[in-house]
């Protein structure tokens, strides 16, 4: 592509000139970096704390909740399988079996052979709890669906995960469980297809400012 010169006027002798940047030229990494992060240090401050709470909810909390609900009759892998099919489904109940390979290369680096046993596991006896067949859209693609005894299972692991709810969060009232759910609701919405959820976060069960005040009786 080529670009016509613009005509410029000649300066007058003893004035300095400059240069005026290329419109094709590069964005200076640090302004453009600058630009990007516009979070403020008061964000920053309130997102920390997340990272010390990782121990807590992945595998102190998560590995116990996976294992109480695959009833000691599915791996972590199988039940993952389980669950991309229950989240990822279509209206008809089906989701692309390249949904589960992506899904579990990325999660416990499962190779797409390794993915062919764990359906073929899954869709045999004595489990018989999901089916395969060709994609009706594509040939070359399968398709994978929840059988009843699968819908069942699910159902089983769901009651379950409410069991293990219950007693983890014993310690908590019925506010601020609904609250936390919420935030969750909320936290989680932009990272799911179509999930957006611009509803605006109710305040806690318990103000902060309230409790700030009652752990610091001078400050009244």
């Amino acid at each position: 592509m080529r670009y016509r010169a613009s005509s410029v006027e000649p300066l007058a002798p003893g004035v300095a000139t400059t240069t005026a940047p290329s419109p094709l030229a590069p964005l200076d990494p640090m302004a453009a970096e600058e630009k990007r992060c516009t979070r403020t240090k008061a964000h920053d401050d309130a997102v920390a704390p997340f990272v010390s709470l990782f121990y807590s909810i992945h595998y102190q909390f998560g590995m116990k909740l996976e294992r109480r609900m695959c009833h000691t009759r599915l791996s972590r892998q199988q039940a993952a399988v389980i669950w991309v099919i229950q989240s990822e489904t279509d209206e008809d109940g089906w989701v692309r079996r390249r949904s589960i390979e992506l899904a579990l290369n990325s999660w416990f680096d499962c190779c797409n052979s390794r993915v062919s046993r764990l359906i073929k596991e899954l869709g045999s006896p004595p489990l018989q709890l999901i089916i395969q067949r060709d994609s009706p859209t594509s040939k070359r693609e399968k398709v994978v669906a929840l059988t009843e005894a699968g819908k069942s299972f699910l159902f089983g692991m769901q009651r379950a995960g409410e069991a293990f709810f219950l007693n983890y969060f014993s310690h908590m009232n019925r506010e601020e469980m609904l609250w936390g759910q919420r935030f969750l609701s909320k936290a989680f919405a932009a990272h799911r297809p179509n999930g957006k959820n611009s509803n605006p976060l109710p305040l806690p069960p318990a103000r902060i400012d309230t409790l700030t005040c009652a752990s610091n009786p001078s400050s009244n």
